[in-house]
């Protein structure tokens, strides 16, 4: 028994020193344990190796060990504008597997992370969640909106830095506001923006950003209270009925 930990000790210390990350692999207990089934040890990894031993009891059928996994990994950001996005998916395609799905990584605060990735060509998809999915398009790297015109990313190692840029929806479209659909009034304002949809249309959602795009705004009222926004231009983006209006806004 001795003897087997020793070697699979030695085996995990030399992988480790060459950099190579682990996971956790059940290896079957049988032939290992005591008449009495009284030794027992177990292994928990995530980039580092630990042990315990409890002599006392070795009555579990499987023990978890460590095995070597592949370390390649892509990173980097996803941004709406000039503001990474709260949350939100990362897709990776196999783009010699007829674009396959390999697997998906969450977004938090703008980063993200896909790990275990074997060497090869692939393509990732960026999808946007919360309120901002209603302003920005899911977008391929980079700045696409067809999996087969995405740029194709050569994975031989670790890849830091892909940072994905969402479509803004109203890109291309260039609906301005008019009293038809949507009037804001009073503009310029001070204190509040009051918002009154046409006939047969409904406000969804409100945003304001600043000229350089950065979201600073969001709400479902007509009613908006800028008082704490400093005098300045400003873009409102109004969402209603499925479509995306802009207007330029002064705040005084």
């Amino acid at each position: 028994m001795k003897s087997f930990i020793f070697i699979i000790f030695i085996f995990l210390t030399s992988a480790i020193s060459q950099g190579q990350s682990l996971t956790s692999l059940n290896v079957a207990s049988s032939g290992f344990g005591n008449d009495n089934n009284s030794n027992s040890f177990t292994w928990s990894v995530g980039g580092y190796l630990s042990s315990s031993a409890d002599t006392a009891n070795f009555s579990s059928d499987l023990y978890s060990l460590a095995v070597l996994q592949n370390p390649y990994f892509i990173k980097g950001t996803v941004s709406a504008g000039d503001s990474l996005i709260a949350e939100g998916e990362v897709v990776s395609y196999d783009y010699a597997d007829n674009y396959k799905e390999v697997c998906r990584a969450t977004v938090t605060n703008g980063d993200y992370k896909i790990s275990n990735l074997d060497k090869g060509k692939y393509v990732l998809y960026a999808i946007p969640g919360g309120d901002i999915a209603n302003l920005y398009n899911p977008t391929y790297f980079s700045n696409k909106t067809k999996i087969e015109d995405a740029d194709v990313i050569n994975l031989t190692t670790y890849i830091t830095g892909i940072n994905i840029k969402l479509i803004d929806k109203s890109a291309g479209i260039n609906k301005m506001l008019n009293d038809a659909n949507v009037s804001i009034f009073p503009n310029p304002t001070s204190d509040f923006i009051n918002i009154r949809p046409g006939n047969g249309y409904v406000v969804e959602k409100v945003f304001l950003y600043t000229v350089v795009g950065k979201l600073i705004l969001t709400e479902s009222k007509t009613c908006i209270d800028v008082k704490d926004i400093l005098p300045g231009v400003y873009v409102m983006k109004i969402l209603t009925n499925n479509q995306l209006f802009t207007k330029e806004i002064i705040v005084k």
